[in-house]
């Protein structure tokens, strides 16, 4: 994917386009949504004036490309449907000791960091689930720890129903295994 972003009437010189790139480096890496290959981009001095006017130059990017579907500089704390003060907090456990805590996303269903996955994959577990659950594995978001997986950051699964099955290794519901702290499932906590 590449996106370029122009302003009319030459608003942007090179200290302008050098202070974007580097903000939107800023931006990318936070997010820890993709692996930026690249050298850290130098920020040049500017006045607070500029600054104040490329910070709202980059906050139209981040719209731009948050809508054409690339949530390249959109955090995953950024996702979630409430705020924090009402954020809906869930909980998805079994006997066996898989414990996930998690809210719903704009996005879908954020599990977050040190949540604990099931180890042994049951047959009614879909493969798309298997694969997904495969290549957090490979690639970090995953590992193991005293026979479960350990989720090692915030993770956005596209809904609750394949956040529950990832973490119990098993078909389920989301809707009825996501509970909060009271009991209540999800399906009733729903507006």
């Amino acid at each position: 994917m590449i996106c370029f972003f122009g302003s009319k009437d030459q608003y942007l010189n090179k200290a302008g386009v050098k202070y974007l790139e580097n903000r939107l480096y800023e931006l990318a890496i936070h997010a820890e949504r993709y692996t930026i290959n690249q050298n850290i981009p130098t920020r040049p001095e500017l006045s607070e004036a500029e600054q104040a006017e490329l910070e709202e130059f980059l906050s139209n990017i981040k719209i731009l490309t948050a809508s054409l579907g690339h949530k390249i500089f959109e955090s995953v704390e950024e996702t979630i449907e409430q705020d924090k003060a009402n954020q809906l907090i869930l909980f998805c456990k079994n006997g066996a000791g898989a414990s996930s805590k998690g809210s719903p996303s704009t996005e879908g269903f954020i599990v977050y960091k040190d949540s604990l996955f099931m180890v042994t994959e049951q047959p009614s577990l879909s493969e798309g689930i298997v694969l997904e659950r495969n290549k957090m594995l490979s690639e970090g978001i995953l590992e193991p720890e005293n026979g479960f997986y350990k989720l090692t950051k915030d993770y956005i699964f596209t809904s609750s129903s394949r956040a529950a099955a990832a973490t119990l290794a098993r078909s389920a519901s989301g809707p009825l295994e996501w509970k909060n702290e009271q009991g209540v499932q999800l399906t009733n906590l729903q507006v």
